[in-house]
């Protein structure tokens, strides 16, 4: 994997579970969803802004920082991730990437 991640990079995986370390605990989150984000002078061009939404169990609650997530294929990576909501399937994170050249 290269040094920048692109949303290519996940859309095969959308359904797969990642592990997340956290603090004292490892916990399954599976990746949701991944979506360009359009906006400003650079939206022509593709992997630039893009949010990923993952979803974990309920009964951890975790507030916004990077964290370590663990794949198979994509293996040890850094993001930060931020809870955005929850409901009966468990609570959200979402990650951001904005790339400025």
């Amino acid at each position: 994997m290269g040094e920048r991640l692109l949303l290519a990079d996940f859309e095969p995986h959308v359904g797969t579970s990642f592990r997340l370390s956290a603090e004292s605990i490892d916990i399954d989150v599976v990746l949701v969803s991944g979506e360009e984000l359009i906006s400003g002078p650079e939206a022509h061009l593709p992997d630039v802004s893009f949010s990923l939404l993952f979803r974990g169990p309920r009964e951890h609650k975790l507030p916004q920082m990077t964290r370590r997530l663990g794949h198979p294929e994509l293996g040890d990576l850094e993001i930060f991730l931020t809870p955005v909501s929850e409901d009966e399937d468990g609570r959200y994170y979402e990650a951001v990437f904005n790339y400025v050249d």
